[in-house]
């Protein structure tokens, strides 16, 4: 078995951008830039990159993005803009992330010609039900405005805020920015020196205040009183959640959450550990959990194969690396001795189809319970909004998110909401939530003036 350097193999795929770039078509339609969730004009860049001139290809990405460069290496490419891809008919799509990636490390590389190219604003692209809107803005705000939140969304949003003039105060609940960014995709996925690096960029300029969490140390209505104009809510879903299965106290059984950030477990003492989940947090935790020592990893998700909902590559790269996965298996229990995981008791179903469009498990005709050998048993099953902190702020809560009058705006005059707070799920949904909240925001405080009058419920 080895272990795939996702990162150095994908350095090679940058380094090699503009051959990649040569193969595109330049459709006149442009079907890639209808898939991005943040409006990048991919056939522009691209364009750009084929004559060479990755300073304003990168421009290009940033006015859209101001988190390309980490969008180059986590952007699942192949479910947005690689799936409108034309070229996919005649071989394969072009390598659109790796594309974007090229293009700012090397555009950087050139700051008089990237700087004049990135000053060059004034417009912003959204996508909205499958169409790009583009709409011009001037730089007029005034006053301060606060972003909660310091994940990509809330760092988006901020980035926007200070283009548009005003002054931007960051709060964050842990200690330090970036949410997921820095506390949820591996080193061997995502360099944690590139992350910050842009962290710092972005923030330039930008108050940061750490540590301050909404609800216990602050509310909406105190940041209104500080004087603050408005308010974009771009709080994560930080919070990773379990199963409650018989048995889920014993020793040995962690959530992704305590892997993948380190909190909880360094890497001693388990030699056989069960994953549960199907998406990419699953297969980032089995892959870590490799590297950390444990000898056997299965991961054991509910769905079928066509369920997964892990990108391809994660899948194969995973595989690749000798980790087991066992479909159609829904946990049932914890075995223990002593206090300790022995094993997971599953129950063998197959997938079928509910009313709204997912799956759910459903009985074999000739159902049968099967065990997996395992010490450590990880729930990778997904997270959720700190729902009694907004609760506490006074903010409205449904599905599992800020409540919303319309799209962008909470139920609270001058309050906005972005990310995982406003149903993101990626980091480019993120981006593009927080520009999109951030341009929300602006013409909200254009349109009421100064003498707008809030009531903060």
């Amino acid at each position: 078995m080895r272990m795939m350097r996702t990162e150095e193999q994908y350095a090679a795929r940058v380094a090699g951008g503009i051959r990649e770039a040569e193969r595109c078509l330049q459709c006149h339609d442009a079907p890639c830039t209808k898939g991005c969730p943040a409006g990048v004009d991919v056939k522009r860049f691209v364009g750009l990159l084929q004559k060479g001139d990755c300073a304003a290809a990168a421009a290009a990405i940033e006015r859209d993005n101001p988190l390309g460069l980490i969008c180059g290496y986590v952007c699942p490419s192949a479910e947005t803009c690689q799936k409108n891809c034309v070229s996919a008919a005649l071989g394969r799509p072009i390598d659109i992330r790796a594309l974007q990636a090229c293009a700012i490390t090397r555009g950087r590389m050139h700051p008089a010609s990237y700087q004049a190219a990135a000053a060059c604003g004034g417009e912003l692209r959204f996508l909205r039900e499958g169409a790009v809107e583009t709409v011009s803005y001037l730089p007029d705000g005034r006053g301060t405005v606060a972003v909660v939140g310091g994940g990509p969304a809330g760092l988006s949003a901020a980035w926007y805020l200070k283009q548009f003039g005003y002054q931007v105060s960051i709060y964050e609940a842990s200690d330090r920015l970036g949410g997921r960014l820095t506390g949820g995709i591996p080193a061997f996925r995502l360099s944690p020196e590139l992350v910050q690096g842009e962290i710092h960029r972005l923030t330039e300029d930008i108050a940061v205040h750490t540590g301050v969490r909404l609800g216990r140390d602050l509310t909406v209505r105190k940041l209104f009183q500080r004087g603050y104009r408005g308010v974009i809510l771009a709080l994560g879903k930080m919070r990773c959640r379990a199963l409650p299965i018989e048995g889920a106290e014993a020793a040995g059984v962690y959530t992704a959450d305590q892997i993948l950030t380190g909190s909880e477990w360094c890497g001693e003492g388990h030699e056989r550990a069960v994953v549960i989940g199907g998406g990419n947090v699953a297969m980032d935790t089995a892959r870590v959990l490799l590297r950390r020592g444990v000898g056997q990893v299965t991961i054991c998700y509910r769905g079928g194969s066509l369920q997964v909902k892990a990108l391809p590559e994660e899948r194969e790269e995973a595989f690749q690396e000798g980790i087991a996965l066992q479909l159609c298996a829904v946990p049932l229990a914890v075995q223990q001795e002593n206090g300790r995981v022995t094993d997971v008791r599953f129950s063998r179903t197959a997938p079928e189809r509910t009313p709204a469009g997912g799956t759910a498990p459903a009985p074999l005709r000739e159902t049968y319970d099967f065990t997996v050998p395992a010490d450590m048993l990880v729930f990778a099953v997904g997270y959720a909004l700190e729902e009694a902190d907004l609760l506490e702020s006074g903010i409205a809560v449904s599905g599992g998110q800020v409540a919303l009058k319309e799209r962008y705006r909470a139920d609270v005059a001058g309050g906005f909401a972005a990310g995982d707070a406003a149903g993101g799920r990626t980091v480019v949904e993120a981006a593009g939530g927080g520009k999109a909240a951030a341009y929300a925001l602006h013409t909200y405080l254009r349109e009421e003036g100064r003498g707008y009058e809030r009531s903060v419920h």
